[in-house]
């Protein structure tokens, strides 16, 4: 009996999901590179949640952190209230999911959304918590993070001095754009609602790219066109639009248990 009973639950998760698939469809738009349906990320998500899985004894530990890396069109359209409400409904059916395979999780169920300026296609990512079955206590750690700060060059009365947002680990991309939804607000008439993104690599180096913007993005005096990206360096100047930037880089490092 508990087979069936457990089908039947799966049966309504899945159609649960299938209409948050189409509210996630008309929110992204006809207009998209790629629309999602959502019953096929929860594929997705299961598929790496059963590669992921570490035998504790008799039970079976699952990756409690899922990370979406869509593609940038689509991040951008679905807007700041709609990636809310769909990072709370996805915790809460791989939440259920979870329990009814019961898989044993370390810590709650974490979704982070996110985009990749030169990705096309979704990708799903699971990992587990830093403490997750460690039967001591986890190790302090010192985590690096830089500093992207940037100071307008010359005198534009809309436009902010400064800006700045912080690049680490858990956050490997910066917007920057006249749209609030950036983690780098620049309003200014000649630049783009989503108009740049700085992308930190593996390797610790900082690279900006241009969105497709209406005005362009310049970095020291070469136009970034298409896929181009370029290489952002300390003291280094960019240009969005017509505001001329120089960018400041600074690293901090705070312990973590």
């Amino acid at each position: 009996m508990a087979q069936p009973f457990l089908s039947m639950i799966e049966a309504r998760i899945r159609a649960f999901w299938t209409r948050l698939g189409a509210a996630v469809e008309r929110s992204v738009g006809p207009g998209s590179s790629q629309p999602y349906d959502v019953s096929v990320i929860l594929d997705s998500i299961e598929r790496k949640v059963e590669a992921a899985l570490k035998t504790e004894g008799d039970r079976l530990r699952a990756p409690n952190i899922i990370e979406l890396s869509f593609d940038y069109e689509t991040y951008s359209r679905l807007g700041a209230p709609q990636r809310h409400h769909l990072t709370h409904e996805l915790e809460s059916s791989i939440t259920e999911f979870l329990h009814n395979r019961r898989y044993v999780i370390s810590a709650p169920v974490r979704v982070d959304l996110g985009f990749d300026a030169f990705r096309r296609r979704l990708e799903v990512r699971t990992r587990f918590s830093e403490s997750a079955a460690l039967a001591s206590p986890p190790a302090r750690r010192s985590a690096r993070a830089t500093i992207v700060k940037l100071r307008t060059i010359g005198s534009r009365p809309s436009t902010k001095s400064e800006c700045q947002a912080v690049l680490d680990d858990s956050r490997r991309t910066l917007g920057l754009g006249r749209s609030r939804d950036n983690a780098l607000v620049v309003d200014d008439a000649s630049v783009s609602n989503f108009h740049a993104a700085f992308t930190l690599t593996p390797d610790g180096s900082i690279w900006i790219s241009d969105l497709g913007s209406s005005n362009g993005t310049v970095i020291d005096q070469v136009v970034l066109t298409g896929n181009d990206r370029g290489q952002v360096r300390d003291g280094g100047r960019l240009r969005f639009g017509d505001v001329e930037v120089t960018v400041l880089l600074s690293h901090s490092e705070e312990t973590k248990s």
